[in-house]
């Protein structure tokens, strides 16, 4: 589970503070031991119990177009650094069962009851409120293919909440929870990794009733184009050909499997697709065998 620190310190720092340790100390959010030296400099800015609400005032009071759209504030988040190629900081609301914006946005809107693993270190305190709640569990990346299905052990290590003054260090590619909603609404300050492993690397859902992955998570731009390239030309032999190279050798699994099942979905009924899959079976990346393997299945099932 994440590296849990507590602190009785009750100095306070402000923002500024804080960013200049981290770009003084040149701290790489992807090294452990760097992030935990941040830790006892963000429980002391969590110890300040104004800086959020000042911040939020000011812009306020200062914005001429509260709708513009390159502000950084969702309703969850807001934004309390620029994000630059090594880090960012922001602050999460995560509200209560009970609360209007949880009720009319429902539970995925917040991540609840959705166990995941990251694909980034962050630091995070526990600013305001009895904090969201999670079931956590850890497991090996390296042993995970990344097809839903793939039976993944994982191992369950406590239940807890990110009350106030609780600092966690959740560790990319190996940290699992499945957060629930506090009994109020609480916030958190996180020092966020912002590398490019976030970008390339999996981020895996699970299912911890079954013990096996759910799905991916994170997004990449190229497994977005590729079934719309698919679309727009199945007509033309020479999108056929890229698709099926890239199935057959990007240097991705995930990109592969993202470009097999759109040569699939373009067939003109369920043989061919059951065709395309089989084909699959012998990509020298287990990611794509796996995820064929389990496409097969219900394929095969849909025409037996």
């Amino acid at each position: 589970m994440p590296i849990v620190r507590h602190f009785d310190d009750t100095a306070s720092i402000e923002l500024d503070e804080m960013i200049a340790f981290i770009e003084d100390n040149a701290v790489d959010p992807r090294n452990e031991d760097d992030m935990l030296a941040a830790a006892p400099l963000l429980k002391r800015l969590g110890n300040n119990r104004s800086f959020i609400a000042d911040m939020a005032l000011k812009e306020l009071k200062a914005r001429n177009n509260l709708d513009a759209i390159d502000h950084n504030y969702t309703p969850q988040t807001i934004m309390l650094t620029p994000a630059n190629k090594r880090w960012f900081m922001r602050c999460n609301f995560w509200p209560s069962a009970s609360d209007h914006i949880f009720r009319s946005s429902g539970a995925k809107a917040f991540f609840y009851f959705e166990p995941h693993d990251h694909n980034f270190n962050f630091l995070t305190v526990g600013y305001k409120g009895p904090g969201y709640k999670s079931d956590y569990y850890e497991y090996d990346y390296d042993d995970v293919l990344g097809y839903p299905g793939e039976a993944v052990p994982l191992r369950f290590v406590e239940s807890s909440a990110l009350e106030e003054g609780k600092v966690m260090l959740y560790r990319a590619f190996r940290d699992v929870h499945d957060q629930r909603p506090g009994d109020a609404m609480s916030m958190s300050i996180n020092i966020m990794e912002n590398s490019l492993r976030g970008n390339f690397m999996d981020q895996y859902g699970f299912d911890t009733k079954t013990m096996t992955v759910s799905g991916i998570l994170n997004r990449i731009g190229a497994t977005a184009l590729l079934p719309i390239l698919a679309v727009a030309g199945e007509d033309d032999g020479n999108t056929l050909d890229f698709l099926t190279e890239t199935a057959r050798g990007h240097v991705s699994g995930r990109v592969r499997t993202v470009a097999l099942n759109a040569l699939a979905g373009v067939q003109p009924d369920a043989l061919g697709a059951i065709a395309v899959h089989q084909g699959g079976l012998t990509n020298d990346d287990p990611q794509v065998r796996g995820f064929c393997r389990e496409r097969l299945a219900r394929l095969e099932a849909l025409v037996a």
